[in-house]
């Protein structure tokens, strides 16, 4: 795999001394360039970045699996986007998705063994859960068209999601059997893109209730929402680090950006690649158990 360096992707910042403790984390994030988008992954401290996929499609929403040994997500390489598997390294790449529909992978369940994915294969855009064999596919959304964006809890009993069906987009739970439904979120704002941290004690997710995109974290069952950004850049799509300290984020404008880095408690942002080049995070690698 080439380094990112050919694209001249250079790091503005060095974390401080607490973020460079998590130097052998790792993120995966889509860099767009050369009018296509690869997967690449970097240390957290924005070091040592490798273009996984290096081709002339487009990748998109890399997501590690549990056990961090392997990374799903979607390309157009052979028509449309479907949903694909590869090794961290980039190696052995194999398709898990083929229909002509738009499929967008949302996330992978902590046994390694279910993928959560949208498509708009059923004339309307709805949910569904397919196995890492590509088989065993069901309807995931309790109301088709309306339901979208589904993240495991880390102990997989239940899902946070997105939903329109009361006019806006809410941030709402339910358990892993589609039971104890409960909404998290209740304003007149767009609330999106939940993100659950390690521990299943809370959730982060984007919000424009202060008019434009930002971060905020609440407790599980919605209580205490509070911003972590606040600035006229736009800042969505959160992904919790898995020792819970940081979130990686999108930040710049709605249509081009840079993957920064955030810790829970708030402070300083740090931006990890070039303003030149677009790019979106994905996920956080696993912290590996010996």
């Amino acid at each position: 795999m080439k380094r990112l360096s050919l694209l001249c992707l250079c790091f503005l910042l060095v974390l401080s001394a607490s973020a460079q403790d998590n130097a052998l984390l790792r993120i995966a994030f889509v860099g767009e360039h050369d009018s296509n988008a690869d997967i690449f992954v970097m240390d957290s401290d924005g070091k040592n970045v490798l273009n996984l996929t290096n081709s002339d499609a487009n990748e998109y929403i890399p997501v590690f699996s549990p056990g961090g040994d392997e990374i799903a997500f979607i390309s157009d390489r052979d028509g449309n986007f479907e949903i694909y598997i590869m090794n961290a390294d980039g190696s052995a790449v194999r398709r898990l998705t083929d229909n002509p529909a738009l499929d967008e992978i949302t996330d992978w369940s902590p046994d390694g063994e279910w993928l959560s994915f949208t498509s708009d294969r059923d004339a309307s855009t709805s949910s569904y859960l397919i196995d890492v064999n590509g088989e065993n596919l069901r309807l995931l959304s309790p109301i088709p068209g309306m339901d979208f964006s589904f993240v495991w809890s880390p102990d997989g009993e239940q899902f946070t999601f997105v939903s329109n069906r009361d006019s806006n987009p809410e941030i709402y739970v339910m358990d892993a059997d589609g039971h104890n439904l409960r909404r998290l979120t209740d304003d007149l704002a767009n609330d999106t893109n939940p993100d659950w941290s390690a521990d299943g004690e809370q959730i982060a997710f984007t919000s424009d209730r202060d008019g434009t995109p930002d971060i905020y974290i609440m407790n599980v069952d919605g209580s205490d929402p509070r911003p972590l950004t606040g600035s006229s850049t736009y800042d969505w799509a959160a992904s919790w680090s898995p020792d819970g300290d940081w979130l990686a984020y999108r930040s710049g404008t709605r249509s081009s950006g840079h993957v920064a880095v955030i810790g829970v408690d708030g402070g300083e942002a740090h931006i990890l690649t070039d303003l030149q080049v677009n790019a979106s995070p994905g996920s956080w690698q696993p912290i590996s158990t010996p």
